[in-house]
């Protein structure tokens, strides 16, 4: 970034249009290049809008207080976004075996049931409580008597999984 951060996000805090517009036209471009990694092209727009509105009221509200930390504060910002997209992507799905995805979900629809066949009843069950329940990892544990490592491992596997099947789609490419 040529433009000194702290005079820019000085300008931001106080308010000033100016500041705001040449903030937003420094970031835009590595922020929807950062976020076209991991979205579908139709989502990056407003990934990259919202992103930045919520870097402007963060900058408004004093919650970044080292103007040099702009950077990583973006990317946290953009990293949030990302994940509450992609958590989005998975349709809210019923517990127990008859996990499936509403219709007209297309091909997602055939390639989380993919991965679901793939997984065993007790995997099946803790997925679907963690993210479609909404259920805390204590009740999960304690429930399904699951170990937290096995739990988290799960977890990290099937979003790793999805993802990369979601990429070789055609939706994943946009």
């Amino acid at each position: 970034m040529s433009v000194s951060p702290g005079l820019l996000v000085e300008r931001v805090r106080q308010g000033e249009p100016a500041g705001v517009d040449e903030l937003r036209r420094l970031l835009r471009r590595g922020v929807r290049f950062l976020a076209a990694r991991s979205l579908p092209a139709w989502q990056v727009e407003d990934a990259v809008r919202e992103v930045l509105d919520r870097v402007i009221r963060g900058i408004q509200s004093e919650d970044l207080v080292d103007p040099l930390l702009l950077l990583p504060y973006v990317r946290t910002h953009l990293t949030t976004r990302i994940r509450e997209t992609q958590e989005k992507q998975l349709t809210t799905m019923p517990s127990g075996d008859a996990l499936t995805l509403r219709p007209g979900a297309g091909e997602r629809r055939g390639i989380v049931q993919g991965i679901l066949c793939g997984l065993s009843r007790r995997e099946r069950e803790s997925l679907s409580r963690f993210y479609f329940q909404r259920y805390d990892d204590e009740r999960i544990l304690r429930e399904l008597g699951m170990p937290p490592a096995e739990s988290r491992s799960l977890r990290a596997m099937v979003r790793t999984r999805f993802r990369e099947l979601c990429q070789q789609s055609a939706f994943g490419t946009g």
